[in-house]
């Protein structure tokens, strides 16, 4: 059985930051002629949408937190906070997500920022 990687506030943040990093080689390589003139866009959208979906299942939502113990519902992958542990368990896969979107506006401030310094 495979373990997987549990979701912190360290890693949603590195999963953001990488996001932007990896769109950023993505259109280093293409500028640079590494890919053909034009497909690049259309051939890499699946491999960006794949990347990012991944990594914020693994570090950011956390694949225990698709069927956390909390539930009281019946209703499969529909989750509403029942008693303090759940609000908690809400409260802290929705920080991750806002720790995951600084992470990615960082990155894009810092690559603006070397732009501006580059000019």
């Amino acid at each position: 059985m495979v373990a997987f990687p549990t979701a912190t506030r360290k890693s949603a943040f590195i999963a953001g930051f990488s996001l932007v990093l990896f769109i950023a080689l993505l259109e280093t390589l293409g500028s640079f002629g590494v890919f053909l003139s034009g497909s690049s866009e259309e051939q890499l959208f699946p491999v960006v949408i794949l990347f990012f979906f991944v990594s914020v299942l693994l570090f950011v939502i956390d694949v225990k937190s698709l069927a956390p113990s909390e539930p009281k519902t019946k209703i499969p992958l529909l989750y509403f906070p029942a008693n303090r542990a759940g609000l908690n368990f809400l409260l802290r896969v929705w920080g991750r997500m806002l720790v995951w979107f600084l992470g990615a506006a960082t990155a894009a401030a810092l690559m603006a920022f070397g732009q501006w310094l580059l000019k």
